[in-house]
């Protein structure tokens, strides 16, 4: 063999045994393998959903559960992960670092304990009752909630004339016992992060959408099961969670509910540090959200809302190659003070890989997801217009770059405890999705495509304002440090 050849081949071997025995590739690569399964599932429970009910049963299943995703993507989906993590982090490392400074009295026992363990059983009992009030007032309203916000007027109608109203409301009920276990998996997430049990971490999804297309195969006809299924694969996901932190030595304590105002007290701080952190952040609604309501609320075509599921349910499965940087990013970011040198470095890093990644796994979706489509559609397998499936997934697929970089930004602005700027940064992508959505509608663009750019839109505003704080903070470091 020629000397330079060999010389090339053995370096290309040594830099994959470099990237092999990194820990932080090892995760990427766990994390992308079981998202993206979780994903393919998704994939599939959406194209199942489409061969057993028929085209209004689809629109109203999706719409069911609505209400649930919209508490759990207020009320949890990061809030809870972003204002919980870095405090229990800097508990941990005053642990550390102090020995029993970081240790408090047990009101009941008198034993010393650690303070992180204390915080941790807190918060899962105010939290995990503060979204079950939630629960139960959505219980209550479910009715008018999915007829006067979920629904378009012509499939509520048609709802009420095929007597399915009363399976929709149970339906969007029983879906809405799933909020209390994404608290769970949302706060029993910091753990597993913290130590980094990626692995475990990333089971949630795979568990929910074997149990839903369990309950679709079994709901002859009827979407009660599809409920059911999902209800049961998201709860056994919180009890893996449990089990993985108890195994961990993060058992939840009931003592900690012996004498709670006193413990509350001793905790003050720690928990006024979280809620301010916390309550910005429940208006930060991802844009997908405000897209999936606005068509909702609007299409009048029974195959819409499912055309719009199945596209970024395909968008979702190249999606997991970027959000695995996202999850890695933040427990990174928090091993290095904030505002460092080293800080800074990483950023950029992250930043650099995030643009390329999301640029390439963009260009993926676009060439391949057609061809996935394509097979389904030569078997029979999908239940609407092909082609305008895949007319909204290239279309949609520009924001899978720029939501890469919003990944990475969020990770920054929750390494800094930023509580306002990114509640700022998000209000403003929304409106402006909404205005974009409104302004094409009024141009007579079709509503889902209309969905998908108003969708974009807001990754694209988002990434573009966040970067500009990012490199005004950057600014200042370099005026500090010169």
């Amino acid at each position: 063999m020629h000397p330079k050849i060999k010389h090339n081949l053995k370096t290309v071997k040594s830099k994959i045994t470099s990237l092999s025995a990194n820990k932080n590739v090892r995760s990427i690569f766990w994390i992308s393998g079981l998202y993206f399964f979780s994903r393919i599932l998704g994939f599939f429970r959406t194209v199942i959903l489409g061969q057993q009910l028929d085209k209004i049963s689809q629109e109203l299943i999706l719409n069911a559960d609505k209400i649930p995703t919209y508490i759990s993507t207020i009320l949890l989906m990061g809030t809870v992960y972003s204002s919980v993590f870095p405090v229990f982090s800097r508990l941990n490392k005053g642990q550390d670092n102090n020995g029993l400074e970081s240790k408090i009295k047990n009101t009941s026992t008198s034993s010393l304990v650690d303070k992180s363990k204390v915080y941790f059983d807190l918060m899962v009992v105010i939290l995990t009752i503060g979204v079950a009030i939630v629960t139960v007032f959505g219980m209550i309203f479910t009715p008018w909630i999915l007829e006067n916000i979920f629904t378009s007027g012509e499939n509520w109608q048609k709802a009420v004339n095929l007597g399915l109203i009363d399976q929709y409301v149970l339906a969007s009920r029983i879906l809405l016992l799933t909020p209390i276990n994404f608290c769970i998996q949302a706060l029993y997430g910091v753990i597993l992060n913290f130590n980094k049990k990626f692995v475990v971490f990333s089971l949630a999804g795979i568990l929910a959408n074997v149990f839903s297309i369990i309950g679709i195969f079994f709901s002859r006809g009827s979407f009660v099961n599809f409920a059911i299924g999902t209800t049961v694969g998201v709860t056994l996901s919180s009890v893996v969670y449990i089990w993985k932190c108890n195994s961990m030595g993060y058992k939840f304590n009931f003592e900690v509910l012996n004498n709670f105002i006193q413990n509350l007290k001793n905790q003050s701080l720690e928990i006024k540090q979280t809620f301010r952190v916390f309550w910005p952040r429940i208006f930060l609604i991802d844009g997908f959200f405000v897209a999936y309501l606005l068509l909702g609320k609007f299409t009048t075509l029974d195959y819409t809302n499912y055309a719009f599921d199945l596209a970024t349910s395909v968008q979702n499965t190249f999606y997991i190659l970027i959000s695995s940087l996202g999850i890695i990013a933040l427990p990174a970011l928090s091993e290095s003070s904030s505002g460092s040198g080293e800080f800074w470095t990483k950023i950029k890093t992250y930043l650099k890989n995030s643009f390329l990644l999301g640029f390439f796994v963009a260009i993926c979706c676009m060439v391949f997801a057609p061809l996935v489509l394509w097979l389904f559609e030569l078997f029979g397998k999908i239940n609407s217009n092909v082609n305008y499936i895949i007319l909204l997934i290239q279309i949609g697929s520009i924001k899978l770059v720029f939501n890469s970089i919003k990944e990475i930004l969020n990770s920054y602005f929750y390494a800094i405890e930023s509580k306002f700027r990114p509640v700022l940064v998000s209000v403003t992508a929304n409106v402006g999705q909404v205005a974009i959505f409104f302004l094409l509608l009024n141009q007579k663009i079709d509503v889902g495509i209309s969905a998908i750019l108003c969708m974009s839109s807001y990754y694209v505003i988002w990434a573009i304002l966040g970067l500009l704080l990012v490199r005004k903070d950057y600014g200042l470091y370099v005026g500090k440090s010169g």
